[in-house]
């Protein structure tokens, strides 16, 4: 017990130093932390006092016993919780996960406060003090096992749907593993040490998949950064299964200008809308990135032109809202190419490169136009 408990306090000290991560998740995996070890220490006290015939070892016991059970439950409906955020990635539909799940607590927690005068899940004998299963003991185990079975099939409906989720699902299918099958074990022989040492190795294994989520995504935008743009991209390239895929460019117009006249704070806020309009743009096969400095990609296998014209109008309904001091506009470029073709990469994205600046050009040239026709017009003289 011990051991998984320093464990856990090892990755919640690691995990402090880490500020450049999702706030959502981060708030939610130390919940996750904090509710893993409450009843890593219950636990302990639990296997020390239990059988003690000590007077005060009675209120001790039935105390440390309770909130075994309630935050028991509680860490694996966090880890529902997390694994929810982690394969959805949507703060609303996690939000209304979360308050479900007090739901249910709040009322385990009261079928617990009936456990003392019933004594249906569990009783401690006086004066031994020794704990006793009661008659409908396998409702706490099931409690908390509800929350693995629906982690496992959300997984698995998600990674059904959205083709690029593989890593998520054996992430979940191993959180799962690590979690069922010493919780099956502890149920059968009647203990309470292999749960706990899977937890700790489940929340490890969480721990790094957060880390491996934050080394592939651009700490501002939330969005893919160029690593995992290159990894994505090399992946595709060596399939051997023809598939076609759109690559598509897009430069934000003015960046700058509104770092200088607003400052990098609001420009940052600039980069943040862009990204959110390309990320609710995009459908869940496509893979987004910022490219770097005010450069986003998309790589897409639905039509390019629908795509674009979703952007478009998300980024025409910000313009026009008036709830920011600035207005986004964009270039971009797009072309196509087949997996399993001997594609070169490097030349291909030149390629998409110079179409997205092509067009930019383009832009930039007919606004000196329209620039200097005005310009004329204020200089002709009046009769």
């Amino acid at each position: 017990m011990l051991g998984p408990l320093f464990i856990i306090i090892l990755v919640f000290a690691n995990y402090c130093r880490k500020h450049d991560t999702d706030i959502f998740q981060r708030k939610n995996f130390f919940l996750l932390l904090i509710f893993t070890a409450i009843p890593m220490v219950c636990g302990f006290f639990f296997l020390l006092l239990n059988g003690c015939s000590e007077p005060w070892a009675y209120p001790v016991l039935g105390v440390s016993l309770n909130l075994y059970f309630v935050f028991q439950a509680a860490s694996f409906y966090y880890v529902l919780i997390f694994i929810d955020y982690t394969v959805g990635r949507s703060v609303p539909r996690t939000r209304k996960l979360i308050i479900a799940v007090w739901v249910i607590i709040a009322v385990y927690m009261i079928s617990l406060g009936a456990n003392f005068r019933r004594g249906f899940y569990f009783t401690v004998s006086r004066p031994d003090n020794l704990y006793h299963q009661g008659r409908f003991f396998i409702i706490p185990a099931a409690v908390s096992g509800l929350a693995l079975v629906l982690g496992l099939l959300e997984a698995l409906v998600l990674s059904i749907r959205r083709r690029g989720l593989f890593r998520g699902r054996r992430f979940t299918l191993t959180v799962t593993l690590l979690l069922g099958i010493p919780g099956a074990l502890d149920l059968f022989f009647n203990t309470v040490s292999l749960l706990w040492v899977g937890f700790s190795a489940a929340l490890l294994c969480a721990y790094f998949f957060i880390i491996s989520i934050d080394l592939r995504s651009d700490a501002l935008t939330g969005a893919g950064n160029r690593f995992a743009f290159n990894e994505f991209l090399e992946k595709l390239n060596r399939q051997t299964k023809k598939d076609t895929w759109s690559l598509i460019m897009l430069d934000m117009d003015g960046l700058k200008k509104i770092n200088d006249t607003l400052g990098h704070v609001t420009g940052d806020q600039a980069l943040c809308d862009m990204a959110s309009i390309i990320a609710a743009a995009a459908g869940v096969n496509d893979f987004t990135a910022r490219y770097g400095g005010d450069e986003f990609i998309i790589v897409t296998q639905t039509d390019p032109a629908a795509l674009m014209s979703r952007i478009k109008g998300a980024m025409g309904d910000l313009n026009q809202g008036g709830t920011r001091p600035y207005k986004i506009h964009m270039s971009y470029g797009c072309d196509s190419f087949t997996t399993g073709s001997d594609l070169d990469l490097d030349d291909f994205l030149r390629h998409v490169d110079s179409l997205m600046y092509k067009q930019k050009r383009v832009k930039i040239e007919r606004r000196r136009v329209v620039e200097e026709g005005a310009e004329e017009d204020l200089c002709r003289p009046t009769t």
